[in-house]
């Protein structure tokens, strides 16, 4: 599949224009969550019967524990992505213009993104950052050495489940002057772009790799994610539900948790409708193995 010229041309022309937006965000000292309501949709455990058993004040620290949790994803799928060009920029010169163009520009937004999920953390009361693990930096990196724009659809997949988390935050009636709205917002203006965009850059430099070291870079990721994704649901637990017996949190409560986040989860269930769009009109290289791990 070609890739979209007008799109990249529309996209390079934002080039002067993004830096600005994020440098005012970056000047805010007004992030901190301070509402006391929660919005279902993004509250682990909403639609199971286990939330109804739930107190309002936990459902409120589920909630608010998990956009901690999906700003630290979001810091570490952006520097990854940021990494897996970095380490590509040896093998780019046989790129066409438009594309090497069209990345280095996903880059600096990619690294604008990081500082303003870290920015609006840092005015949280949680943890600055569930990804402070060994573990996660060395499979990541491992991963990045094998094939390293093999993460492009995996970060295509996070962007388009930005964009649907969105439409989530719009449909809760959430107040447009919320940190976590306007957030949300900035991000997703950029993420509407980066989704095909990065199917484009895969369709034009998988054929260096091979099967083999596409398939182990992928399988390594998929891998990582189910790490991170438990690590992470653990920690929204125990901070959650901290007055509930430890055979409670972890054997009914967290596996619960790590269903509705991978499988319940409305953003992510329409996340992946996109993606199964895009495979469709992009066709890229090893459809099957991608519907397999991505979709």
């Amino acid at each position: 599949m070609e890739p979209n010229v007008r799109l990249m041309e529309t996209y390079l022309a934002r080039e002067s224009v993004f830096k600005q937006k994020w440098v005012e965000f970056l000047q805010r000292r007004d992030l901190r969550i301070t509402s006391e309501r929660y919005y279902p949709l993004l509250t682990p455990l909403e639609g199971s019967s286990l939330f109804a058993d739930t107190t309002p004040q936990e459902r409120l620290l589920a909630y608010k524990t998990n956009i901690e949790f999906i700003s630290s994803m979001q810091i570490f799928l952006e520097k990854t992505l940021v990494q897996a060009f970095y380490f590509y920029r040896p093998k780019e010169e046989h790129l066409d213009p438009l594309i090497k163009r069209s990345m280095r520009l996903v880059a600096r937004e990619e690294l604008y993104h990081t500082l303003a999920y870290e920015h609006f953390l840092s005015q949280q009361d949680g943890p600055t950052s569930f990804m402070q693990n060994r573990l996660f930096r060395f499979l990541s990196g491992l991963s990045l050495k094998i094939n390293p724009l093999a993460f492009t659809l995996i970060g295509a997949k996070f962007e388009a489940f930005s964009m649907t988390h969105m439409e989530d935050l719009k449909s809760s009636n959430m107040d447009p002057q919320d940190p976590w709205f306007v957030l949300n917002q900035m991000h997703m203006e950029d993420e509407a772009y980066h989704v095909p965009l990065q199917f484009d850059i895969y369709n034009a430099s998988v054929k260096q790799y091979g099967f083999l070291r596409t398939f182990a870079a992928m399988a390594i990721m998929f891998v990582l994610f189910q790490f991170v994704l438990i690590s992470g649901m653990r920690k929204v637990v125990n901070v959650a539900y901290a007055n509930r017996s430890f055979w409670r949190r972890h054997f009914i409560l967290l596996p619960a948790t790590i269903r509705w986040s991978s499988r319940k989860m409305q953003a992510l269930r329409k996340a992946r409708v996109m993606m199964k769009r895009y495979m469709k009109i992009k066709k890229p290289r090893y459809q099957r193995l991608l519907r397999f791990l991505y979709t």
